[in-house]
């Protein structure tokens, strides 16, 4: 999808990765010419300090999706709103399924037993718009023996989600047990959002889930 597609919709925050770092949300200030310029960024407090030809990737999110592109720092401004103008990408790609980012979270997740009404809490290790991995005690063990779908409880940045999701896997390594859940019936307002959170908190992990 073209940049002006996007932009003309009143979305004026976009998401910024750089590379090695976690995403953040910053803010479209001018469009000139060629030239996407925004305030200067900063992550827990610190700014971001790009170079001219330095690349980034950049975001827009919406309901519907998440439409990213790759860019460069195309100039470096001299004013408040107008620090690192990026060169306009010719096109801007949704985000499918198969390239959600996967990013490690810590916090609890509650699993409740679609047959059995029972209810069990344990660890994420790690989450994607399209579905969650968690460590396994030997009695999530148990339940999943006889279980394999779920009504899910958890937040991210305290965001709260009440999801359906199916077992997919349970595997041990480094004899640490884990279990990974696709997530069904995804509302396109939970999958945006946890897309976005799933960007900020990307890493580079490439095992599949």
């Amino acid at each position: 999808m073209l940049f002006w597609s996007l932009f003309s919709r009143g979305n004026k925050n976009i998401w910024l990765k750089v590379p090695g770092r976690e995403a953040v949300e910053t803010k479209i200030t001018e469009v000139e010419g060629n030239l996407i310029w925004i305030s200067l960024p900063r992550q827990e407090g610190q700014v971001i300090v790009l170079k001219q030809h330095d690349e980034v990737e950049i975001g827009f999110s919406f309901s519907e999706g998440y439409y990213c592109a790759t860019t460069e720092v195309a100039r470096i401004g001299n004013s408040h709103g107008k620090v690192y103008g990026l060169a306009i990408p010719e096109r801007f790609e949704r985000q499918q399924r198969r390239d959600y980012v996967r990013s490690k979270y810590s916090g609890t997740a509650l699993f409740t037993s679609l047959t059995h009404n029972t209810s069990l809490a344990t660890e994420i290790f790690d989450f994607s718009a399209g579905g969650i991995k968690v460590f396994v005690t030997p009695e999530f063990e148990k339940l999943l023996a006889k279980e394999k779908h779920f009504h899910v409880v958890f937040a991210i940045d305290s965001i709260a989600f009440s999801l359906k999701a199916s077992l997919v896997w349970v595997k041990q390594k480094d004899e640490i047990l884990y279990a990974g859940f696709k997530f069904n019936d995804l509302q396109p307002k939970d999958e945006n959002i946890l897309m976005a959170l799933a960007l900020k908190y990307s890493r580079k992990d490439t095992g599949k889930r």
